[in-house]
């Protein structure tokens, strides 16, 4: 989630870094993206239609996780141009995006067994 301040956002540039135990399994880019250069995995600078002044998404990221090795997903700069806003200013002026600007949100589904919960419930019955 990219949350604009008061210059509004026009586009911008990341790279998003995943462990070996999670793999893409679908990339979904805002509709409002006009133009988008890389892959969020490469490094990406991406351009809006219009100026945003309200958080918005760039990416949505689907990832499997193939095992249960610990892993941390991070917001790296986009090589060559770094982790940048460009603003709705004259000239569309980049400026460093700090991480207080941008968020992560993580949905999952795990799945489970009826037959679990019984088991677990088992080992606790005097």
């Amino acid at each position: 989630m990219v949350v604009p301040d008061e210059r509004g956002a026009i586009g911008g540039s990341l790279k998003i870094e995943w462990p070996a135990n999670m793999q893409p399994l679908l990339t979904t880019q805002n509709p409002l993206i006009t133009a988008c250069q890389g892959s969020v995995e490469s490094g990406s600078s991406f351009d809006l239609a219009e100026c945003q002044y309200s958080p918005f998404w760039a990416f949505r990221i689907t990832l499997v996780i193939t095992d249960p090795s610990t892993g941390f997903i991070y917001l790296r700069e986009c090589p060559g141009v770094g982790l940048t806003v460009m603003s709705c200013e004259p000239g569309y002026p980049a400026y460093p995006a700090s991480g207080a600007g941008v968020w992560f949100g993580l949905n999952g589904t795990w799945a489970t067994e009826e037959t679990s919960w019984g088991a677990i419930k088992s080992l606790y019955r005097e």
